[in-house]
């Protein structure tokens, strides 16, 4: 990423409020065929310490839709309050933003506060992250233990019928959504970040140069520079489609690694600008033959 560093006095929270909004605008005349969307908001515990920062490709669930012919009549301004930001904010029980990974862990005491079928405990996103942060050692409370992230997605605005985007919505938002991510870290400082995206969309996010097409492989940057902040970065395969404990053991092995540590578990990928991206190690338990 380029070394773009806010100016002083800026407010950044304003900033992503405007870009957020605009971003909103680019949907005004958009013809979706899915009759409800989502807008997603980046989610921080109430136990969050900077440690760990987890990214999506886009929301599995979200407490509120939206549909176009709202977005046309109540305005993008309406929609990032009342839909994105306010939900992010407060969550369903105004608690703890990530109370919703609990409290839809299976059948709970609070989970008719949410009216949907999503359970978290079946999805191997969550699945994974709670044993990644239990591999690092991030929680002191295993019944809050999504307390102690953070978490955002790549695009905001996505179906909310649990279908994945099309190419079209995401390039009306992509160069938007890049800008959110931006201020996100800027504004969260994590120490580690975890994209469970896949090469494909990080390589994008991220500004990778276009030799970085390791397919299925597992990245780990040290100290990659975001321009106004480096964090410890793993690039993984998306967890839908892998094994999670060959997964979760390769991505921990990544964030606990030294710099200087040997090629047993990693291969150096290729050397550049070390102000940009100091090395690229790719891990050598990767594709169909370990995590299929």
């Amino acid at each position: 990423m380029k070394n773009e560093n806010l100016p002083y006095g800026i407010n950044p929270d304003r900033i992503y409020a405007q870009k957020y909004i605009e971003l909103l605008n680019n949907f005004t005349s958009y013809k979706a065929k899915e009759k409800q969307l989502i807008c997603s908001y980046p989610l921080a515990g109430y136990k969050y310490e900077s440690e760990l920062l987890v990214i999506s490709r886009e929301a599995s669930w979200w407490p509120e839709r939206f549909t176009i012919n709202e977005l046309d009549e109540k305005g993008s301004e309406y929609i990032y309050h009342s839909k994105a930001r306010l939900p992010g904010a407060y969550a369903v029980r105004k608690v703890c933003p990530m109370n919703f990974v609990h409290d839809l862990w299976g059948e709970t005491s609070e989970t008719y506060l949410y009216n949907t079928e999503y359970r978290t405990n079946v999805d191997p996103f969550w699945l994974c992250v709670k044993e990644v942060v239990k591999g690092l050692d991030i929680s002191k409370n295993d019944k809050e233990w999504a307390s102690y992230l953070s978490v955002t997605n790549l695009f905001k605005v996505v179906y909310g019928a649990g279908r994945c985007l099309y190419d079209k919505p995401m390039q009306m938002q992509r160069k938007l959504c890049k800008e959110l991510l931006k201020l996100e870290i800027y504004m969260g400082q994590p120490k580690r970040i975890l994209f469970l995206t896949g090469m494909k969309y990080a390589k994008d996010f991220l500004e990778l140069p276009e030799e970085a097409k390791t397919g299925n492989d597992i990245v780990s940057i040290k100290k990659y520079n975001y321009g106004f902040h480096k964090a410890d970065t793993i690039i993984s395969v998306n967890p839908r489609k892998y094994r999670k404990e060959r997964l979760v053991n390769t991505i921990l092995r990544g964030f606990t690694r030294s710099e200087d540590e040997g090629n047993r578990d990693w291969e150096e990928y290729r050397e550049y600008n070390s102000n940009v991206i100091p090395r690229i190690f790719v891990s050598k338990y990767v594709g169909d033959k370990y995590l299929l």
